[in-house]
């Protein structure tokens, strides 16, 4: 047998049992500005939502009782605030797919032609139930980009957002 023969089962065998074996475990917070508005967006995997989520809900739960008990799971699990007052969510959105729960909020008590000076983030939405779940920040304000990866071991950050 010729030495590229075992690599080769090697290497299948690894990549067979690897592909289901790494999934990502990442969630998706966006903050922007459109039309003259601030918005949350965030984007967590379908099933471990809908598993954190149901866990609190009685069996007999209707639909519109499901989506507000996302929308609570994640105000209870995400804190933030401009400039040392905290942000209020008002959750208008939610979008099911195969693999993804995308959540848009507006954010009601801040004036988007306000510059931001300090932010300050605590998420913990799925690292509780998620062993090594990660989820990125991302600010798209006053004409520049911040991105920060939070996790169980470091749920918070505080920062001072650059001026354009």
């Amino acid at each position: 047998m010729h030495w590229k023969t075992p690599l080769t089962i090697v290497l299948v065998l690894f990549l067979i049992q690897g592909s289901d074996a790494h999934d990502l475990k990442l969630g998706l917070f966006e903050c922007y500005v459109k039309n003259d508005q601030l918005y949350l967006q965030v984007k967590l995997d379908r099933e471990q939502l809908l598993h954190a989520v149901t866990q609190s809900l009685p069996a007999d739960s209707r639909q519109d009782d499901f989506e507000e008990a996302i929308f609570g799971y994640i105000h209870q699990r995400l804190a933030l605030s401009f400039d040392m007052r905290p942000v209020h969510l008002t959750f208008f959105y939610i979008e099911y797919d195969t693999d993804f729960i995308r959540l848009r909020a507006k954010i009601t008590n801040h004036d988007p032609d306000d510059t931001i000076h300090d932010i300050a983030v605590h998420i913990t939405c799925l690292t509780e139930t998620v062993a090594g779940q990660e989820n990125i920040i991302q600010f798209h304000l006053n004409e520049q980009r911040r991105s920060f990866r939070l996790n169980k071991k470091r749920p918070y950050t505080q920062f001072t957002y650059p001026n354009s």
